[in-house]
């Protein structure tokens, strides 16, 4: 016995009862002898379900491709260079998404959804190979064709296609319209919604002024190398941008130039063709070393274990000096030094000279309190002052 069901993929719902919206998926179950199994063909289903996951999230409006956060699309990372990367991670999304199963459905039903995301995994690799091509003409149509007003509305993220710098006056009239947006990518990838726009103003934007366009700009990643060289000798004016995402040259030294310009930055994604040459690689770990608000960084694949290894005891020394990880070391201070009745900026003076906690044999007396937020430390002291 063949029954129907519906994932509704906005809401992440497994339903027996159907919804006008490109985002809710036909599920044909097979239920022999108790046990359900999913009946469609999955080479039909997988084209199918990330249709509906970017249908729900995506937009394509004048040709900028418009994303929005969702439960079933979390773009925290935001490496997005292009509509096939944001498609990729649609199928990861599902994969690992947890569905509410409604009253309604029998909870056997619920092994056939998990069956097909377990098989979405061993098809993927397949599937992606031999059917990308056609998969993203398709995704290209259906997001041009679908009703974007609602994710235009909420939109978090913009990717800006191949000449996007001819589109000036529509781009900052988007921008300005939509001040949620916090992440942007650009892309040097040719797509059928890059080309033959008409150019909308005489003025070539660049991609300093779009970036200084966003208030609340926290993201840029791009592989374009003009957008790299449209960077250089500038001084940035984005202070709170916490994710950067890069394909670099293997003699690029302007990444490490732009990366610097970046006193939040704790999200650092590198890709690069081939090897990189002595110098870049020396500067890449020295900005790695002097930056103490970095959390998280990916290195291009050709790195060894032991370059990880030496980026992964900076993370651990900034994880150190995050507030969560200093107030209560600031506090026992306190309590230790409220005898003597010292000001404020005294004691801070005193903690910052303090080395830090865990710190391996070679760096037993580092002293990096002073990197810690200062503010935080001298209110918590001012506060444990006042109420001793």
């Amino acid at each position: 016995m063949t029954e129907i069901y519906y994932l509704h993929l906005d809401d992440g719902v497994l339903s027996i009862n159907a919804k006008e919206s490109p985002s809710c998926i036909d599920f044909q179950v097979s239920i022999i002898d108790g046990t359900s199994i999913y009946a469609e063909n999955l080479s039909e289903l997988f084209p199918k379900i990330v249709y509906g996951i970017l249908c729900h999230c995506a937009v394509i409006v004048n040709g900028i491709l418009i994303v929005r956060s969702s439960k079933m699309l979390d773009i925290s990372d935001k490496n997005l260079f292009s509509l096939y990367t944001l498609a990729k991670l649609a199928i990861s999304s599902f994969q690992h998404f947890v569905f509410t199963i409604d009253d309604n459905v029998p909870k056997s039903v619920s092994f056939a959804l998990a069956k097909l995301q377990d098989s979405f995994g061993q098809l993927l690799n397949y599937e992606w190979r031999n059917n990308v091509a056609n998969m993203i003409n398709d995704l290209n149509d259906r997001l041009h064709n679908s009703c974007g007003e609602e994710i235009s509305k909420t939109a978090s993220h913009i990717i800006l296609p191949l000449f996007w710098q001819y589109r000036a006056k529509k781009l900052l009239e988007f921008i300005k319209g939509h001040p949620k947006i916090v992440g942007i990518s650009f892309t040097a990838h040719y797509s059928r919604y890059s080309a033959y726009v008409e150019r909308d103003d005489n003025q070539i934007l660049s991609a300093v002024e779009i970036c200084e366009s966003i208030p609340n700009l926290e993201h840029i990643s791009t592989d374009s190398v003009y957008v790299l060289n449209s960077f250089k000798g500038v001084q940035l004016k984005i202070q709170n941008l916490i994710s950067l995402a890069l394909h670099v040259q293997k003699d690029d030294q302007l990444a490490w130039v732009l990366i610097n310009q970046f006193p939040q930055l704790q999200f650092l994604l590198l890709k690069c063709q081939g090897s990189l040459s002595c110098a870049t690689y020396d500067s890449l770990i020295e900005m790695i070393r002097e930056s103490y608000t970095l959390r998280s960084v990916e290195l291009p694949h050709h790195f060894g274990p032991d370059d990880n290894t030496r980026v992964n005891f900076f993370l651990s020394r900034n994880a150190q000096l995050e507030w969560n990880n200093v107030h209560c070391q600031v506090l026992d201070f306190c309590i230790g030094f409220s005898s003597l009745d010292l000001p404020p900026y005294v004691l801070e003076e005193i903690f910052n000279w303090l080395p830090m906690m865990n710190a391996n044999k070679e760096n037993e007396n580092l002293s990096l309190m002073h990197k810690a937020n200062h503010f935080k430390k001298i209110q918590l002291i001012v506060v444990r002052k006042l109420n001793k």
